[in-house]
């Protein structure tokens, strides 16, 4: 087995490739994130990757339309 502290460090390198992959091929909607999520969704606006900030409340809305969300992974770098 390997020592907790290098599985943690690996997880979150993975995490942060992880992350950086998806902000580098997705559009950044900002506040946005719902409204043009359902506008992809119906057909209304260009189908795309697309990240940005909601609530909860609307992130939990979306899925419950059938639109997919995920939240973006957390680092701890984003708490500084």
């Amino acid at each position: 087995l390997l020592p907790k502290d290098f599985q943690q460090k690996e997880i979150l390198e993975a995490l942060r490739i992880a992350r950086a992959r998806i902000v580098e091929n997705s559009e950044n909607v900002g506040d946005r994130f719902a409204s043009e999520a359902r506008k992809i969704h119906s057909g209304e606006a260009q189908e795309r990757s697309i990240y940005g900030e909601t609530s909860p409340r609307d992130a939990e809305a979306l899925a419950e339309e059938g639109i997919a969300v995920f939240p973006l992974p957390e680092l701890p770098e984003d708490k500084n």
